[in-house]
């Protein structure tokens, strides 16, 4: 396979994109190098495991695992397989093509030289690392940044299970952890929390006051629901009451950290009931929770319009910010992610203002409408453990919600 990216890239070098198999069409120098990286990692990290007694045990297999998504959190399952499945099987696969003859592999040290450690741009005064769950099926991934200081380690988003929440803990380590932040009362973002608690006591729990009320009282259901599908692997309520955020943020004020100092901006409800975003004005780094997503369906559970006003407010006060961490999919340029979810949202409004411009919508204008989001965007996933037409159907059923309610108070 590196023979023939090798060979591929010789024999085609004038080749500008790549339309792959799976995901987004794409330059084809930097896609072609991205699968070689990704290649070179999983052998070398077989191989050197192999070194000592030419096997491989389930213990290496997993740690194998573990290696692969810290490194790449962002690269899903295929084929059916999630993406722990597929990395098992990758990992026997190679060490049964090295068998007998590692000592025959050669790699380029110097191109392999990613580690499982946090890596700060040289644009940026900030380090950042993700971790990314697996994806239920096709429901995505949600994000957990830790985010390094002097101090020690904030923690933005709690992911969603507590297994998810345990390899949070073991890729953090032995560093101090000085904070954990949830962005907003998705469960997605906070059913890991009682394991991150417990493993770091003296961490302060911040959230929006109405995100630590909602995650407590559990008004829309989420934290049944979510116990129900998921069994153990979600908390207790009881367990969420203890381990729920006690510092709450009401209003947008400065926090301070070691060498660091980051705005804390609180939104009211569009996405959710509320948001705790994260700014970093000496890199431009906005840690934005669900407000943006990248590569996933974005979803407004209270109010679509108020989103669409807040991004675009969001976009006027920081006029400086270079990169989103997202919610769910990998960090990228502010002004890019800001417009593509902006001109999503507007879409969707759209879509459903002319469906309801006779009072009303019927189910074959809802199909109709998310068969036009699924061919205008192929490449957007579901997200919170929902597959892509599950999201489809909860987002447009909300919206046309919404607005009607929206044309019935301006009748009125």
């Amino acid at each position: 396979w590196l023979g023939q990216l090798d060979e591929l890239q010789n024999r085609f070098p004038d080749a500008t994109k790549i339309y792959p198999g799976h995901g987004p069409a794409g330059q084809a120098d930097e896609l072609i190098a991205g699968v070689r990286g990704h290649l070179q990692k999983m052998r070398k990290l077989v191989a050197d495991t192999l070194v000592d007694d030419n096997r491989l045990d389930a213990e290496e297999i997993d740690r194998f695992v573990f290696r692969m998504e810290t490194v790449y959190p962002h690269h899903l399952g295929v084929a059916g397989f999630d993406r722990r499945a597929l990395l098992d099987a990758i990992a026997r696969r190679i060490a049964g093509q090295l068998g007998g003859e590692v000592e025959k592999v050669h790699w380029n040290e110097q191109s392999l030289a990613q580690e499982d450690t946090p890596t700060k741009p040289k644009s940026s005064a900030l380090t950042v690392q993700t971790y990314a769950s697996p994806a239920l099926g096709e429901g995505g991934a949600s994000n957990t940044y830790l985010i390094t200081t002097e101090a020690g380690v904030m923690v933005y988003d709690a992911q969603r299970l507590l297994p998810e929440a345990r390899r949070v803990v073991d890729l953090i380590g032995d560093r101090p952890v000085t904070d954990l932040i949830v962005s907003h009362a998705h469960s997605d973002h906070y059913g890991g929390l009682p394991v991150l608690a417990e493993a770091f006591p003296e961490a302060a729990r911040l959230a929006a006051a109405e995100t630590a009320e909602h995650i407590r009282d559990d008004p829309s259901g989420f934290n049944a629901s979510r116990h129900k599908r998921h069994g153990e692997a979600f908390p207790t309520q009881a367990a969420l009451d203890a381990a729920a955020p006690t510092q709450l943020i009401h209003s947008d004020q400065t926090l301070v950290r070691g060498d660091q100092a980051f705005d804390m901006i609180v939104l009211g409800p569009s996405h959710a009931e509320a948001h705790l975003l994260l700014y970093h004005p000496a890199s431009g780094s906005l840690f934005a929770g669900d407000m943006v997503v990248n590569g996933y369906i974005p979803n407004a559970f209270v109010d679509l319009n108020a989103m669409i006003t807040q991004i675009d407010d969001l976009t006027r006060r920081f006029p400086n910010a270079t990169t989103i961490y997202p919610g769910s999919g990998p960090a990228g340029p502010a002004d890019q992610l800001f417009a593509e979810q902006r001109a999503y949202l507007v879409q969707v409004r759209d879509l459903v203002a002319a469906a309801l411009a006779d009072g009303h919508v019927t189910d074959d204008e809802k199909q109709a409408i998310i068969i036009t989001l699924e061919n205008d965007h192929p490449h957007r996933l579901g997200a919170a453990g929902n597959n892509r037409r599950r999201m489809l159907g909860t987002l447009i059923n909300r919206v046309v919600d919404q607005q009607t309610r929206g044309v019935a108070a301006h009748q009125h």
